[in-house]
């Protein structure tokens, strides 16, 4: 496939659907952009669609995020300018942190500060599906469906569109945590569980007929 360069605000960028970008806010930054086109105006409900940048690059916004391949120093700096304006990080396929320093690209090893682990999931041999995800939390008061989530991008934490989470809103903290249904329906994850959501991670598990197992 090639190595990739991402412009994201999820780190590992393989979270890029949780805490994705939207389509809207990036056409938005490429009509504002005179080096940026669209070749293709795409339809309101667009999901996926190439960005060129200048007369020789291009970037691919799909799954919530904006990458390309084997981009050069040029593109990469453009492209820390553009995620810059979007709140997001240049990561690359190995999930390393681009960024530009007194004028130098430098280039580091994401530490475990810059990631959400230890993740714990709920998970059982079987897949959890979401319509069942979705009968159990539609009998727990104490759930909802958000259509915003917490992200850590450069400038802090900061809360930002995504589609449907699952969110306990009863943890002591007043904080909704959320509950993410795995892309491939493995199981129910939660990031940096505290001894509260673990319990309340538990007592859902007795429900899917599962258990809560650490990612290792």
């Amino acid at each position: 496939m090639g190595y990739e360069v991402h412009i994201t605000r999820a780190i590992p960028w393989l979270y890029r659907r949780r805490f994705p970008l939207q389509a809207a806010e990036v056409l938005d930054l490429v009509h504002r952009a005179p080096d940026l086109d669209v070749p293709t105006a795409p339809k309101p409900s667009s999901e996926i669609f190439p960005v060129t940048v200048g007369e020789d690059d291009w970037l691919l916004f799909s799954d919530g995020e904006l990458r390309t391949k084997h981009p050069g120093e040029p593109l990469i700096r453009r492209m820390l300018a553009l995620a810059a304006t979007l709140d997001a990080w240049v990561l690359g396929d190995d999930d390393h942190i681009y960024a530009e320093e007194r004028g130098e690209i430098v280039v580091r090893s994401a530490v475990l500060a810059d990631l959400p682990y230890p993740t714990y999931f709920i998970a059982r041999s079987g897949k959890i599906g979401a319509a069942e995800w979705a009968g159990v939390i539609g009998t727990q008061s104490d759930f909802g469906w958000w259509d915003r989530v917490e992200a850590r991008v450069p400038s802090g934490f900061t809360w930002f569109s995504c589609p449907p989470v699952a969110c306990w809103a009863g943890h002591p903290s007043g904080k909704p945590i959320p509950f993410f249904l795995d892309e491939y329906e493995q199981g129910i994850e939660v990031f940096q569980p505290d001894a509260a959501t673990l319990a309340r991670m538990r007592a859902l598990a007795q429900l899917l007929d599962a258990a809560v197992v650490r990612d290792p």
